[in-house]
């Protein structure tokens, strides 16, 4: 890793499944039909073409991991080009030289791995915070109002986290007292 920040960044993993056999060319229509950061062209070059595979964000550190896992073709390599210091992976990655775009690759699963996308550290500095206003409020708690003074004073344990403050506590003690009375004296 070419710092030790990185192990808090993020990835994304994209995976063609790719149950038809495919051509050098389609397989290019397929990458950028996905709809992710890395692009993919066909590159000709004296004696064929490449398959290139670029990542299009031009941020440092912003960087493509290519797997191809394809059977039933030619074998497609994928050489790193632009790599990452860190061993993330590289800027770009290139085939070998095929004879032409509608060369068969076969079947089976390519993966795209797009490296850095985006940072953890501020996600995590804000669960922090969270977390210490948490404790904090639990170590603190509410200042006692009349419901904490009046358990306080009766000896009731409850929390503080459950109950809202009543300030006319003693007034609707009297009146269940009264509401109690009253019942005893119908039932005699």
């Amino acid at each position: 890793m070419s710092s030790p920040v990185d192990v808090f960044n993020g990835s994304k993993k994209t995976q063609l499944k790719l149950k038809d056999d495919v051509t050098l060319a389609s397989l290019a229509e397929q990458i950028n039909a996905q709809g992710i950061k890395p692009e993919a062209v066909i590159v000709p070059i004296e004696g064929g073409v490449q398959l290139r595979v670029a990542s299009t964000r031009d941020e440092a550190g912003k960087v493509i991991k290519v797997s191809p896992n394809l059977m039933g073709g030619e074998k497609l390599q994928m050489t790193q080009e632009g790599v990452d210091p860190g061993g993330m992976g590289a800027r770009a990655y290139l085939s070998q030289v095929f004879p032409s775009a509608s060369v068969n690759l076969g079947s089976g699963l390519l993966t795209i791995t797009a490296q850095r996308t985006k940072s953890l550290i501020p996600s995590l500095i804000v669960v922090a915070i969270l977390l210490a206003a948490l404790i904090a409020l639990l170590a603190i708690g509410p200042t006692p109002g009349a419901v904490l003074r009046h358990n306080a004073e009766h000896d009731i344990q409850a929390s503080a986290l459950f109950y809202t403050d009543l300030d006319e506590m003693p007034s609707l003690e009297q009146r269940l007292e009264q509401m109690l009375d009253d019942q005893k004296c119908e039932s005699r």
